[in-house]
């Protein structure tokens, strides 16, 4: 938060968070939650082994998921020679970042891409409610929400990570 005081303890105090506080205060121990109930293993590896020295476990391994009619890792495929698409795909796009104000981008060549994949998937008997979206940046949340209307596809929810953290989609 923004402190404006002169004041030393005021700015460290004011400055910093209630869980910040509580964590530098003596005496406090830290239990970390290693169990994961909405990331499978793939999905997790990558933040466990940057952020949480591995000890993040996925609970939902071997928990029967219930994917939309029309998808299943086969839609999209990892390489032209039709191997199988792994939980997390990466589809490299060529493009040039757009700086809209001091903290949102977009980029159009990867927003087209995000509604090409979408337009894929929900072309069968998906539903679009069963489709998600996430971006980092609000600018590309609204470019993908209007380049899916276009398609009529408007139905499918497209948010940033904190339009996302805490609910079930």
């Amino acid at each position: 938060p923004n402190v404006h005081s002169r004041l030393p303890l005021a700015k460290h105090l004011l400055g910093t968070s209630l869980l910040g506080v509580l964590m530098e205060a003596p005496g406090t121990r830290v239990q970390a939650l290693r169990l994961s109930y909405r990331s499978s293993g793939a999905i997790l590896s990558l933040p466990s082994r940057l952020f949480y020295r591995d000890v993040l476990v996925s609970a939902v391994e071997g928990y029967e998921h219930t994917l939309a009619p029309a998808w299943s890792p086969e839609t999209l495929t990892a390489d032209e020679e039709g191997a199988p698409c792994p939980p997390v795909c990466v589809v490299g796009v060529t493009g040039r970042q757009t700086r809209h104000s001091e903290r949102s981008w977009s980029n159009f060549i990867e927003a087209q891409m995000v509604a090409d994949v979408v337009a894929s998937i929900c072309s069968g008997a998906a539903r679009v409610q069963d489709v998600g979206v996430m971006a980092l940046f609000r600018r590309q949340v609204q470019l993908i929400r209007q380049l899916l209307r276009r398609r009529d596809l408007g139905a499918v929810r497209v948010g940033t990570v904190d339009d996302y953290q805490g609910q079930e989609s």
